[in-house]
């Protein structure tokens, strides 16, 4: 049994079946009379061949005894190998790594086919790996500290990891590179070290790695080249051989004489080699000399300074030593050598000039008129001389002329000295009207308000016209000759319902009756007058007639104008200053009327009335205070009328006038208590303020405070 069989059809079926040898058996049954018949043959199962085959050590190191391989399943085939190089044994299997190639192979095992069966195979693989070997080394060694990094030269199998010993070696593992530079200076084992594998065991190489440190240069030497310096010299060391740049050689000591960036290189004894750098600067550039101080000589300055600069040292010429600061009393061209710290230099020059800056001034208060007092003021000098008309000379600064006449106006020169220096200024003095004792004018005749006193109220004149007066009314004769001798006046009118006739022997000699300053007046009605003065040398037209007779006519009209109260801006002028004097006026004027705005004396009276501006036209005068006119605070202003003669009144309210020169002395000008004190130019103080004191001084030009001045403490 054992053979699987279809035993009507005879169908075997080998895969199911035993293997063996068996006899099948083909019975006929007896039938048809016919006995059973048999029939037999034998049949054959043979089992199908297979196998596997293996190698335990693979892979194999080429040092490796020959391995046999482990077989399982149908014996009695071949070997065979691919590629061709592995030592194998066709008929055992067994393989000799020593004599193979290294390389990975296929074994084939092959069973021949045999009973009816196809041949068989297994395979296998095997791996025959080289023994490991290497060599190691650094080309380069000994390695200065500032080598770059240095790479190995490794001979063999290649993968292996670097090691070093002792500690300090910068060594990358994997690549075998050093690097010098982050290394400690010694000597160092380099070990690389390849991995037991296929088969094989580890294996090793060594090399020695020396790295030296590098030198550490230095330079001395600091000088530069310069004006004084000519050459220099910089000091190497640090190694034991030198180079230097620039062909400067190979000693320690260079010697420098050009400007520039040096280099020295260094060697040390074990070969290693730094450089150090050095720059040497030339400065050659001159100092900028300079010179300060432009004063000249003057008058007044008969020394001056200059004042070098740019260097620490200083010659000047002409004498005038070594320091910066130089003091010069001649005039000329000076020049100044100047040295630096870098031993250059330079010059500068400076020109002192001698100038005569002296200068004079000279002015007046005029303009004046005859018989005022002229005042000359001089100033800028220590010494003055005055020349003018008429023979005048003076040798003070601020002169006066008492009397002024016509002959005194003209051009006064002043000559100031100081030093060696004199100057010339000169001013115009002007004097307005008649002189006394002009042919025209031997006696001034005054129309007055009578009174006691009576008031001036404007001089008469031949032709005039007057605007009647409410007021009685006088007319004065007043003797300006002191050389004609008059001593009595006939004086007679004849006008309108009058005919007077009187004889005056008393100063002031009075048209109507009068005891002293109280004069009598009369009510002159509008009409002609004609008045008639004889002059005589003694009293009651005794001693000739001396003067006249004189016919002087005039004529009163009706009050047909008049003249408004003038308006003015402030109470308070100085002199020289203008004021604008606004008015109105009615009625009719003649042809050339001109209206005058008359200042008054410092006490209101209008006797001596200074006119100080004109108009044509009614409305505003533009007037200006004489230089001339005293301190005063109860000055007035009125408008008068040329033709006819209107008299407006006085300002309703007195002015202060500040004059030109104020002087101030003690006692009479000492202070307690508030005070002001004005003057248009220049105030002259020598008085004192005491303790309880406040005073203020305004001047236009200058307040002098002159020896003799005195504030007591707690004085402001």
């Amino acid at each position: 049994s054992g053979l699987t069989i279809n035993n009507s059809t005879g169908q075997i079926t080998p895969g199911s079946s035993t293997a063996g040898t068996y006899t099948v058996t083909y019975t006929i049954a007896a039938s048809g009379g016919c006995a059973s018949a048999t029939a037999t043959t034998s049949v054959t199962i043979t089992n199908a061949p297979s196998a596997t085959i293996s190698y335990a050590g693979t892979p194999y190191c080429k040092t490796a005894s020959p391995a046999n391989v482990t077989l399982t399943g149908t014996s009695g085939g071949a070997f065979t190998a691919s590629p061709v190089g592995l030592s194998l044994n066709s008929s055992s299997g067994q393989i000799t790594p020593g004599s193979s190639t290294a390389g990975t192979y296929t074994v084939t095992y092959t069973i021949a086919a045999s009973g009816g069966c196809a041949s068989a195979t297994a395979t296998t693989s095997v791996t025959i790996t080289d023994s490991p070997s290497a060599s190691i080394s650094y080309a380069g060694t000994p390695y200065c500290k500032s080598a770059s990094p240095a790479n190995v030269t490794l001979t063999g199998s290649s993968g292996g990891t670097f090691t070093a010993s002792p500690v300090g070696l910068s060594l990358n593992s994997s690549s075998g590179q050093i690097t010098p530079s982050s290394s400690t200076s010694g000597t160092y084992t380099v070990t690389y070290i390849i991995a037991a594998s296929g088969g094989c065991a580890s294996a090793t190489a060594t090399t020695s790695v020396t790295i030296s440190n590098n030198p550490v240069p230095s330079i001395t030497g600091t000088a530069n080249l310069s004006c004084t310096n000519t050459f220099v010299t910089r000091e190497a060391s640090g190694g034991t051989t030198y180079a230097w740049s620039g062909g400067l050689g190979t000693n320690p000591v260079a010697t420098i004489s050009t400007p520039g960036t040096y280099t020295v290189t260094i060697t040390s004894s074990a070969g290693c080699s730094a450089t150090a750098t050095t720059v040497v600067t030339s400065d050659t550039t001159p100092p900028i000399a300079s010179i300060t101080g432009s004063d000249d000589l003057t008058c007044t300055n008969t020394s001056v300074t200059r004042t070098a600069s740019g260097g620490i040292s200083y010659v000047w010429s002409n004498g005038l030593g070594n320091n910066p600061v130089a003091t010069i009393t001649s005039s000329g061209i000076y020049s100044v050598t100047v040295v630096s710290s870098n031993g250059c230099s330079a010059t500068a020059t400076t020109h002192v000039s001698f100038i005569n800056n002296l200068l004079a001034v000279a002015s007046d208060t005029g303009p004046y008129t005859v018989g005022q007092v002229i005042e000359l003021n001089g100033a800028g000098g220590d010494t003055y001389a005055w020349v003018g008309p008429n023979g005048f000379t003076s040798n003070i600064s601020n002169p006066t002329i008492a009397d002024a006449l016509s002959a005194n106006g003209g051009i006064y020169t002043l000559t100031v000295g100081r030093n060696a220096c004199t100057a010339t200024a000169t001013t115009n003095v002007v004097v307005n009207g008649v002189d006394p004792c002009d042919p025209t004018r031997i006696v001034d005749y005054l129309y007055v308000k009578a009174g006691n006193p009576y008031q001036p109220l404007f001089p008469l004149t031949n032709g005039m016209v007057i605007n009647e007066l409410s007021d009685l009314t006088s007319i004065l004769i007043s003797p300006v000759c002191t050389s004609t001798a008059l001593e009595s006046f006939e004086i007679n009118i004849q006008g309108p319902d009058l005919n007077w006739n009187i004889i005056q022997n008393v100063n002031p000699f009075s048209l109507f009756d009068n005891l002293g300053v109280n004069v009598y007046g009369r009510n002159l009605v509008p009409g002609f007058y004609t008045l008639t003065v004889t002059g005589y040398a003694e009293d009651n037209k005794g001693g000739g007639v001396t003067y006249g007779p004189v016919i002087t006519r005039f004529s009163i009209v009706g009050s047909s104008a008049s003249i408004s109260m003038p308006t003015i801006t402030g109470n308070e002028f100085c002199a020289g200053s203008s004021v604008e004097v606004n008015f109105s006026a009615t009625g009719t004027f003649a042809v050339g009327n001109q209206f005058q705005a008359e200042l008054s004396d410092a006490n209101g009276s209008f006797g001596n009335a200074v006119i100080i501006g004109t108009s044509a036209i009614s409305g505003s005068i533009t007037a200006t205070i004489p230089l001339n006119t005293p301190e005063g605070s109860n000055y007035l202003i009125r408008v008068i009328s040329t033709n006819q003669v209107v008299l407006g009144s006085a300002t309703n309210s007195s002015l202060r006038i500040n004059p030109l020169t104020r002087n101030l002395v003690s006692p009479t000008d000492d202070f307690t208590g508030m005070n002001m004190r004005k003057a248009s130019s220049v105030i002259n103080a020598s008085n004192k303020v005491t303790a309880t004191g406040n005073v203020s001084y305004q001047a236009g030009n200058s307040i002098v405070l002159t020896p003799g001045f005195v504030v007591e403490s707690g004085g402001v």
